[in-house]
């Protein structure tokens, strides 16, 4: 695959996970009352802290 169809590729993918994480914020928005930029902030905290979290296996 060239160059350009492997950037227009990540472009597309990039595009598909933007548009699929504002309608999480929508959605999440709608359901708890809270504006978009705070239920935004708070699922972004709430990832950063997911991420951050050592994995516990039983």
């Amino acid at each position: 695959m060239s160059r350009n169809k492997d950037a227009v590729r990540l472009a597309e993918i990039r595009a598909i996970r933007y548009v699929h994480a504002l309608r999480e914020i929508r959605e999440e928005s709608s359901r708890s009352g809270e504006s978009l930029g705070a239920a935004g902030l708070r699922l972004v905290t709430e990832a950063e802290r997911a991420a951050q979290a050592p994995n516990r296996t039983p």
